[in-house]
């Protein structure tokens, strides 16, 4: 590919203008009705309660947090880092709801930088547009969890790899930083390890080189503090990979599997080019296996168009800036079938619901389409109008389809419920339990306690999270029953009082 012309200083400054204003834009739709959108269920009360013990003095893990299903525990550096922005805001929850819409901001600069060094201003500006209007990118960019800050990751990932293409081998050591931290964060990581394995095959990368072998280092240094915990608990860690490695694989045969993540791709891909409008965003971001079958499919179009960008990236293989970005999506598609494949049925692999799983994709995505545009325009000329205006209809179907999107079991109204049932109880000690008639809408309010400093003496959560704070627990009986009903979409708070009888030992 050609290097980008040079631009006159007052093309230069209309692309400073364009940046700024899709920036501005990105920090609209992500800080916009920030409480009452903000996604806050089991995940992010799990994700909440560790960083949030670190900043209180409470306890250091050595771990971050269990691999849903898979008997392996991440490593720690992701809670840790979390734990500065939750010792500043003191465990808010919308203060970290702003840190992490903050953070899907960051990722729509890197996206516009990347593109620009990649492909040229023209195709930067157009790829962080999407980013910026993406609803389903929004949707995610204010969702907390370990996950969280997987695009970002994944972007300076392909970024270093691309650097380092081009042998400037001193940015193995920023690869080795970000991939210690995504591998600690969420298992989607593994992608990325698939993908700089995959990149030193196709670009003939050297590995003795003195760089490398320092970047090696860093990383697995970077990997003492599992090391630790592996030695105090028996190997753990090696133990659950023996047994995932060994078990029976799934039900699925390679063509069924191959068919359930091809649908699942080109629907995740599709859904960020356009999520219909009026969504609730309990129906799209809540991992219940109920809600398999409550979220949007995109239309046909809009699987079209993503299908369309990353065929067109394919096309452009000889460059090396779309060979990585192309390695980098079947590195996420084999990655992805080899978890299909190996989930047991009822593990952790949540079927349909598993579009996160494509994290890693999505700036990649965004990319493609920037370079794809960029393309198209040139080639139209001056009728470039034409295909301006459809870019710009799609970011307007995205801004009104999160501009209509409402949440039914959101942090706001878990956040009042919690306050009122502090209330209420006043100083007695007491017991919480939640009743809902939606087995999805139980959670996300057992943390919100904690922060307030107001721990229940006993709790409906107190079997899967009570080793997160039972050095914290009052030591008083409860004399009072606290019943938070979250039934149709309604929440109720009631206190009962607890029978004397009830309190003798």
């Amino acid at each position: 590919m050609k290097k980008p012309k040079k631009t006159a200083p007052k093309q230069t400054a209309a692309y400073t203008y364009l940046i700024v204003a899709i920036l501005l834009l990105a920090v609209f739709l992500r800080f916009i009705r920030l409480s009452e959108l903000f996604h806050w269920t089991m995940d992010e009360e799990y994700w909440s309660y560790i960083p949030f013990n670190i900043a209180t003095g409470y306890h250091l893990p050595l771990i971050g947090g269990h691999i849903s299903g898979t008997g392996l525990y991440s490593g720690p550096l992701f809670v840790w880092l979390m734990a500065i922005p939750f010792f500043l805001t003191r465990g808010n929850p919308l203060g970290i709801a702003a840190v992490v819409s903050g953070l899907g901001v960051v990722t729509t600069f890197v996206i516009y930088l990347v593109g620009k060094v990649f492909y040229g201003k023209k195709a930067g500006i157009l790829a962080a547009f999407f980013s910026a209007s993406s609803c389903l990118m929004i949707l995610y960019d204010r969702k907390y969890w370990n996950a969280s800050p997987i695009p970002l990751l994944s972007l300076a990932t392909i970024f270093c790899l691309y650097k380092i293409s081009q042998r400037h081998f001193n940015w193995a050591y920023l690869l080795a930083i970000v991939l210690a931290i995504a591998f600690h964060a969420h298992m989607t990581s593994g992608v990325l390890l698939v993908l700089v394995v995959g990149s030193w095959l196709l670009f003939k990368l050297p590995i003795a080189k003195r760089e490398i072998f320092i970047a090696i280092a860093i990383f697995i240094m970077l990997q003492t503090p599992l090391v630790v915990f592996e030695l105090r608990h028996g190997f753990t860690n090696i133990k659950a990979l023996q047994k995932l490695l060994s078990q029976s694989s799934s039900d699925v045969s390679l063509t069924q599997a191959s068919l359930e993540i091809e649908k699942l791709t080109l629907n995740t891909l599709g859904r960020l080019v356009y999520l219909p409008p009026r969504r609730d965003i309990a129906n799209e971001l809540t991992l219940c296996s109920e809600y398999q079958k409550t979220r949007a499919i995109p239309p046909v179009w809009a699987i079209g168009i993503a299908l369309t960008g990353i065929l067109f990236l394919f096309s452009k293989w000889k460059e090396p800036q779309s060979k990585l970005l192309g390695t980098a999506i079947l590195a996420n598609i084999v990655s992805l079938l080899w978890y299909r494949l190996r989930a047991p049925v009822g593990s952790w692999y949540p079927g349909q619901l598993s579009e996160y799983f494509l994290l890693p994709s999505f700036p990649v995505l965004f990319l493609a389409l920037g370079r794809f545009c960029q393309t198209v325009l040139e080639k139209l000329g001056r009728y470039a109008w034409i295909g301006l205006a459809g870019v710009f209809m799609i970011i307007l179907f995205n801004i009104n389809a999160l501009l209509t999107a409402y949440h039914s079991d959101g942090f706001a109204q878990k956040q009042i419920a919690v306050n009122q049932a502090i209330a209420l109880v006043g100083n007695q000690p007491f017991s919480l339990n939640i009743k809902s008639d939606d087995p999805c809408r139980l959670y996300g309010y057992r943390y919100l306690f904690s922060y307030l400093g107001k721990e229940p003496v006993q709790s409906y959560l107190d079997p899967q999270f009570g080793w997160l704070y039972q050095r914290r627990l009052p030591k008083a009986r409860p004399t009072r029953e606290l019943l938070i009903n979250n039934i149709s979409g309604t929440i109720d708070v009631k206190v009962i009082n607890v029978p004397e009888t009830d309190l003798t030992p």
